[in-house]
């Protein structure tokens, strides 16, 4: 190296003084450069530092550029993470030595058919080298059945063989994440299921499920048998599931309110529940045997909320007199659901810590008597901006929130939020309230214990407000949810109680 940098700079000296006679001799010196520039280049390759990575902290680093499975439902169907440990063994011999003797960096298989001509992404030898080199890692698995389905009678025949191939590897699951499919052809993973944590099955179609010209749909058994599975996600199709109800920890689900009783009658141990209601019409609770109770008494988180944002959940759904929670410490539901909430929270003797108030802005008073009941709460999330899928939202209920919740010297009222400490505001750019927003928050920021402001799409005129108090210690995370395509489930609430996890 010494040499060639030595060799360099005679040649630039030549070149500048113009020394050496005719252009020919000239151009020489400049091909001589540009030759020893290139040599120069490839040794500083060869003796870069990222050459002499131990191929086990090089893996690791792969392993950290490689997606997880719960991105799955913030990430637009995604091409790039369909890519990465193919494009990771690429770039160089050496990265592809390291990639393929890696078998964790194969082991998040995502199989969906994306309608491109000539597309690899649902190449059947594709999945079959992936499960080769994954070895003997837990799998992640997430299969877009139906994106085969709309493409062709081809493309439904490919699905079927990619549905069998990754079921002959039933004993390594540790998530899938599916959508609507012919889980008969999933017979043969019964009691195969020793690692499976995580089940997540999305779509509603029924034919896709149990076949055409099933008169009867029968109990999918498949799942019963999973020792380890505590977490269940499952779209409409679910009163046909039979499964090991006992074990769950995590459930979140989709469909209507009779099928969600069915399901809270059986989860002795589950500590987050998130239930999005459907079918307004379906929504009466069927429940007859009313002088029985039924106790989560591990239930720590629930989340209630309605398909159709644009109906009051309100008009057809009150708290069940029959279900205890006496250790429910975080809650997130739809404004509707707040003026009921202190009677229920009477009959289940708990006390909140966390409150999110996930679509329309609350009624002043119903906010008032539920904080009343719940002194502890350290964390809450307020909806103060219009939004289409808020019921009957006026810009009037904000200013009477804000005065509520603004502290003031000498005030004789009672402040309703001893120990908050963090507030979660979506704002949807309202900043017609934007000054007295910011005072309610300088308010608690400098006389209370609140610490932490997360705020979602605010609009020009708060921003500054927020970055003054941060530039004084608070901390302040400002973010927009046009990043993320939103979740039919969640609204733009993705993840229940996500915040100081």
């Amino acid at each position: 190296m010494a040499r060639i940098d030595l060799r360099m700079n005679e040649l630039r000296i030549r070149l500048l003084e113009g020394k050496s006679g005719s252009e020919t001799a000239m151009q020489t010196l400049r091909r001589q450069n540009a030759s020893l520039h290139a040599t120069d280049q490839l040794c500083r390759s060869i003796l870069s530092p990222l050459r002499r990575l131990p191929a086990e902290i090089l893996s690791f680093i792969f392993l950290l550029s490689t997606p997880t499975i719960s991105e799955v439902r913030y990430v637009p169907w995604y091409e790039y993470l369909l890519w990465s440990p193919w494009t990771l063994g690429r770039v160089c011999r050496r990265w592809r030595s390291v990639a393929l003797t890696s078998p964790a960096l194969w082991s998040f298989i995502i199989i969906r058919n994306t309608g491109d001509e000539g597309s690899e992404f649902h190449s059947l030898p594709m999945l079959e080298a992936q499960l080769t080199r994954s070895g003997t890692s837990p799998l992640d698995i997430v299969f877009d059945y139906e994106s085969f389905r709309d493409d062709s009678e081809s493309g439904e025949e490919v699905a079927q063989d990619v549905l069998e191939a990754f079921a002959r590897h039933s004993s390594r699951w540790k998530s899938l994440y599916i959508t609507a499919t012919q889980f008969t052809r999933l017979s043969s993973v019964r009691g195969r299921l020793p690692l499976l944590e995580k089940l997540a099955v999305w779509g509603r179609d029924e034919e896709a499920i149990y076949g055409s010209g099933a008169s009867t749909p029968p109990v999918i058994a498949y799942f019963s048998i999973a020792p380890r599975l505590r977490s269940v996600e499952v779209d409409e199709g679910f009163p046909f599931f039979d499964l090991p109800w006992d074990q769950l920890t995590r459930y979140e689900a989709l469909g209507p309110w009779g099928a969600h009783i069915s399901a809270l009658r059986y989860l002795k141990n589950a500590e987050l529940c998130s239930l999005t209601i459907a079918h307004e019409a379906d929504l009466e609770d069927p429940y007859t045997w009313r002088d029985r109770t039924v106790q989560l008494l591990k239930l720590r988180q629930l989340k209630v909320t309605t398909e159709c944002f644009f109906h009051g959940i309100e008009d057809y759904w009150v708290w069940p007199k029959w279900l205890r929670v006496p250790n429910l410490t975080e809650l997130a539901i739809p404004d509707g659901l707040l003026h009921a909430l202190p009677q229920f929270q009477q009959a289940s003797m708990f006390s909140l810590t966390k409150l999110h108030i996930i679509v329309g802005c609350p009624e002043v008073e119903a906010l008032r008597r539920v904080l009343l009941c719940n002194p502890d709460i350290s964390e809450l999330m307020l909806p103060l901006g219009g939004h289409i899928r808020s019921r009957d939202f006026t810009h009037s209920k904000v200013p009477a929130l804000l005065d509520l919740l603004t502290i003031r010297p000498h005030d004789p009222r009672p402040d309703l939020l001893p120990k908050l400490e963090t507030l979660v505001l979506h704002l949807h750019e309202n900043d017609k309230d934007a000054d007295a927003l910011g005072k309610m928050i300088a308010s608690r920021w400098r006389t209370t214990r609140l610490h932490s402001v997360h705020a979602v799409d605010i609009g020009p005129e708060l921003t500054p407000k927020l970055n003054r108090m941060k530039s004084e210690g608070m901390s302040v995370f400002i973010r927009s949810t046009q990043w993320r395509t939103l979740d039919h489930n969640y609204g733009d609430d993705a993840s229940p109680f996500q915040l100081g996890r």
